[in-house]
């Protein structure tokens, strides 16, 4: 994996059932900042709960088929959400600044309020440059 080092980082993650939702957050986000190399932004996909096989499909090839348009995350063990009080059944945006510590958890579904007041978290994050504390 590229060095997320000397850009914020943007996570996105919320329960698997929400993911029609978090699509439109990764889609935004990426049409805003990730495509002109302003962020790194991923999506982690709690997997704790979820069985490896559900008999048909494997979690993985569901996620592969769902073809999310940024890196994805499968978290088996809940490590971001455990680390981070993660509230999974409402989407949650995570932005982390260039030095590597957390700067904002906004818990919203998509819509024009809430993309803005995130993409304004985030231009608030590009204002300053990578440099070491």
């Amino acid at each position: 994996m590229q060095n997320l080092r000397g850009k914020p980082v943007i996570i996105i993650t919320g329960h698997r059932h929400l993911k029609h939702d978090l699509l439109k957050w990764a889609q935004a986000l990426k049409n805003s900042f990730a495509v002109a190399g302003s962020i790194h932004l991923l999506w982690v996909v709690d997997l704790s709960r979820y069985p490896w096989d559900n008999g048909t499909h494997s979690a993985e090839e569901e996620w592969t088929a769902f073809s999310p348009p940024i890196p994805l995350i499968l978290d088996w063990h809940s490590m971001v959400g455990r680390a981070l009080n993660i509230n999974y059944f409402i989407p949650s945006i995570i932005g982390i600044d260039a030095w590597g510590n957390l700067s904002f958890h906004q818990m919203s579904p998509f819509s024009a309020d809430s993309k803005e007041l995130v993409f304004s978290k985030i231009r608030a994050l590009l204002r300053f440059p990578a440099t070491n504390r």
